[in-house]
């Protein structure tokens, strides 16, 4: 029962520590920007690094989603049991997925 009560008291004393860390990292990013301009390197991006960046965002969602649909179809494949319809709905669901990564890793 006594572990019970530490539990609240540790949780609060994790909270600032998470606080903390933000301030820390606007700091630190804002110092680096400065002494990168100071050296000399340019601190804009072109529409191409732009661009370049969006499509590595859209690929980590598209990697997220394969991920969850693999996840998703292998459990509807294990919680079948032994239904063949279900089993080939979560058959399909895994090709369909693997069509769609191959797909968008083509582009």
């Amino acid at each position: 029962m006594k572990i019970l009560q530490w539990i609240p008291s540790m949780f609060l004393a994790i909270i600032p520590t998470v606080v903390f860390a933000d301030d820390a990292y606007d700091a630190v990013t804002a110092g680096l920007g400065r002494a990168g301009s100071e050296a000399g390197y340019v601190t804009a991006t072109s529409f191409a690094e732009t661009v370049a960046g969006l499509i590595d965002v859209v690929l980590s969602i598209l990697g997220v989603a394969f991920l969850i649909l693999i996840v998703w179809s292998g459990f509807k494949w294990l919680t079948a049991q032994g239904d063949s319809k279900k089993t080939q709905d979560a058959t399909k669901m895994l090709v369909n997925a693997v069509i769609g990564i191959l797909l968008s890793a083509a582009v």
